[in-house]
């Protein structure tokens, strides 16, 4: 008999933590519950907005087409002639450019070097002066 009892209060206590079990897992559900009721209730205004966003993009894209065709109008020349004239003309720019270019970074070259000997030459006038040692040392740091 005291077998049975365990056994019967075996099954009570079981019972008792598969209860509160389903009580936890109502909570849960109700909270779920209620997370989704408030997402539900956002979802309103951010659809709306989402649908002026895809309206607006596409009036932007049929704008860019629009513009893209008038840029190729605008571009295109209808004279073959006419279009090879003009990548002749712009060739010729770039390679005057480019001489151009190279003239002055010679130019810049040639100052630069001058430069650098004009300081070699104060460097070693600075040194054949009769002046001691450190005095020497502290104007050429000074530069």
């Amino acid at each position: 008999m005291l077998a049975k009892q365990l056994t019967v209060q075996e099954q009570v206590s079981q019972r008792y933590h598969t209860i509160h079990l389903l009580i936890h897992y109502m909570q849960q559900c109700r909270a779920i519950q209620q997370s989704l009721e408030e997402a539900e209730r956002n979802l309103g205004p951010l659809k709306a907005h989402n649908e002026l966003l895809l309206n607006e993009k596409a009036e932007l894209a049929a704008l860019n087409t629009s513009l893209k065709e008038e840029n190729a109008k605008l571009v295109a020349h209808n004279n073959h002639k006419q279009r090879l004239q003009y990548h002749v003309k712009i060739k010729q720019e770039n390679n005057d450019l480019r001489q151009t270019n190279h003239q002055l970074q010679t130019k810049l070259e040639a100052m630069l070097y001058a430069d650098k000997e004009k300081e070699n030459v104060a460097d070693r006038n600075i040194m054949s002066r009769d002046l001691p040692t450190r005095n020497k040392k502290k104007i050429l740091e000074e530069r």
